[in-house]
């Protein structure tokens, strides 16, 4: 997908052999860096890291963002600020107002 990528396989393969090559792609050798080959994956990111990214981003640009509450219920901080009444305290009730 990558043509750089592509090049410097291609270059890899005519100096080191087609056969160790492919021990390489399929890390068979264990020689390929356990970091590369996860930014290298094509699995996407979880869903609640791709939506505190996107909480940034609004915020950086000031846009108005209402986070997905079912994927923010995941994050264990997030959850927690909802439980937490911050509106102020309801009057208090007189007693004569209940005859």
């Amino acid at each position: 997908d990558i043509q750089e990528l592509k090049i410097v396989c291609d270059q890899l393969t005519a100096k080191y052999g087609k056969p160790y090559a492919q021990a390489c792609k399929e890390n068979s050798v264990g020689t390929v860096s356990a970091k590369l080959m996860h930014k290298l994956s094509v699995q996407a990111p979880p869903k609640i890291t791709v939506e505190k990214y996107l909480i940034e981003i609004a915020k950086y640009y000031s846009v108005d963002y209402e986070p997905d509450p079912q994927v923010m219920s995941q994050d264990e901080v997030y959850s927690a600020d909802n439980l937490i009444e911050l509106a102020p305290p309801p009057p208090p009730i007189n007693k004569n107002d209940l005859d």
